[in-house]
């Protein structure tokens, strides 16, 4: 999963935070040579003036607002420190509280062990935005670009799918011409569904897949977005399932994010038993991948238990989640969900 998975966000507003801004031609890809530096005040780290030739760079948009931002945070700190010939900028953007911003990175202090910048303030939205972010077709974050060494774009996607981008780049393996081909498909999607035509974007997911049955890990996931948008319960549930089983079984990330998209209250899809019983199964796979760590991915099972009505098992789930929950924002978020399934609880 990697640039497809926040295709379908825009639609859906699941994993990723998605903003609301005009969709401008796309002119930044994947082969491009990088846009400029354009920060405004660097918070954390030295800073970069400029790419150096002969050094790979990652730069990721996020927002202090942002839940999936912060929960990528931990992550990218990891991958600094597996790959420290690397450079990680975490670049602030669309931020609602621009003083908000440095002493959030203070109180993160160690576990944000990379660089850290703000947008330097242009017209309605920042400089970095301007010639990174709207410029690549991207409204949603956390994105992150990866900068080759001879200074070009390598890589648009989602931070938590990073590891096997960077591995690759690190390796010298990674296909840029091939990345810039399904950054064009991807692009094709994208505009299908801000025309909102969801039969066409499926259309276009299904036929990459058929094409190179591999891409169904890039393209899984949204397909089950856009079934869900399409309030197709019985064929969202049955293709979820054959992710779990097949594409996506050892990917906890992902198997927690179709999961989520099965039982999301915002998307108000009405699921059967059985169908609550498939979504059980796989955000259970999903925890188990990541040995109960994530509290997250167990906020999601939480979710799913609350939505058969086992407020019990919920509460119980979602305690455990908050125990997990490292950022006091998203502990807060948490314990207000369980606020809610003790509510229900009672009304049982």
């Amino acid at each position: 999963m990697t640039y497809f998975r926040q295709v379908a966000v825009m639609v859906v507003l699941m994993l990723s935070a998605t903003l609301a801004l005009a969709a401008d031609a796309v002119t930044l890809r994947v082969g491009d040579p990088a846009p400029a530096l354009a920060t405004g005040k660097w918070i954390k780290g030295k800073p970069v003036e400029k790419f150096s030739k002969g050094t790979t760079y990652v730069v990721e948009f996020w927002a202090t607002w942002c839940p999936p931002c912060r929960e990528s945070i931990p992550h990218l700190s990891k991958l600094q420190q597996e790959y420290p010939d690397m450079v990680f900028i975490g670049q602030d953007c669309f931020e609602q509280d621009a003083a908000a911003v440095e002493p959030f990175v203070k109180e993160m202090g160690e576990k944000m062990k990379y660089r850290v910048a703000m947008d330097e303030p242009s017209g309605e939205q920042g400089k970095m935005v301007q010639t990174w972010m709207l410029a690549a077709g991207q409204t949603g974050i956390p994105t992150a670009f990866v900068i080759s060494k001879d200074g070009k774009i390598a890589w648009i996607g989602h931070p938590m799918e990073l590891d096997p981008v960077l591995k690759a780049v690190a390796a010298g393996t990674w296909g840029v011409e091939k990345a810039a081909k399904g950054q064009q498909v991807g692009d094709d999607i994208q505009q299908a569904l801000r025309g909102r035509d969801l039969p066409k974007a499926l259309s276009l997911i299904e036929a990459a897949i058929k094409e190179d049955p591999t891409l169904e890990k890039e393209y899984g996931a949204t397909k089950v977005q856009v079934l869900v948008v399409q309030k197709q319960a019985p064929a969202a549930v049955a293709y979820a399932t054959s992710l779990w089983k097949g594409a996506l079984k050892d990917d906890g990330e992902a198997l927690n994010e179709i999961a989520w998209t099965l039982v999301d209250p915002e998307s108000g899809l009405k699921l059967t038993s059985d169908q609550l019983d498939a979504a059980g199964k796989i955000a259970a796979s999903a925890v188990e991948l990541t040995k109960g760590e994530d509290a997250a991915i167990l906020d999601t099972q939480a979710r799913v238990y609350a939505t058969k009505g086992d407020f019990a098992k919920a509460i119980q789930i979602q305690t455990k989640a908050i125990e997990k929950a490292s950022d006091p924002r998203m502990k807060a978020d948490l314990q207000k969900t369980l606020a809610e399934y003790k509510s229900g609880a009672q009304e049982v």
